[in-house]
């Protein structure tokens, strides 16, 4: 006489199974596809890389570029520069990602009476943020009264 199996078994593994995988697959969705290695604000680029470095710039700066790397992405990608100044955005730049690892980089000019607090958010093709870097225009220097 041959054993039958209760159908009650196969239908509690195989939902099992169907948890275990839908939990996997929500942590890899939990996790950004595109990662950034070093980024940085500063004064210019030379030779792919960030020069003078900073959180800190004078009014007379003149223009900035926010530096990133990219780690890991699906790429083709874009990556995108949001410009904040006192939290209200002011420049947007969308960069290609043609291969990874990758190096790109967003230039804004700054105007001398543009002081205060400043941040570049970068974002991934679909919004997502990924680095929010932050840094301070020195207010101008007023002339000395006669």
């Amino acid at each position: 006489m041959m054993k039958r199996e209760h159908p009650s078994i196969w239908t509690g593994l195989a939902l099992a199974a169907a948890l275990a995988a839908g939990a996997a697959g929500a942590q890899e969705a939990a996790e950004p596809a595109t990662l950034l290695g070093t980024s940085v604000i500063a004064q210019g680029v030379e030779n792919k890389a960030p020069f003078e470095p900073a959180w800190k710039f004078p009014a007379s700066v003149g223009s900035l570029v926010c530096w990133t790397e990219v780690k890991a992405a699906e790429a083709p990608t874009t990556i995108v520069f949001l410009w904040r100044h006192k939290d209200r955005d002011v420049y947007r730049s969308v960069q290609p990602v043609k291969r990874i690892p990758w190096r790109t980089w967003s230039r804004k000019d700054i105007p001398p009476s543009a002081s205060g607090p400043w941040s570049v958010e970068i974002q991934d093709e679909k919004g997502a943020v990924l680095k929010t870097l932050g840094f301070m225009i020195e207010p101008a220097s007023r002339p000395a009264d006669r």
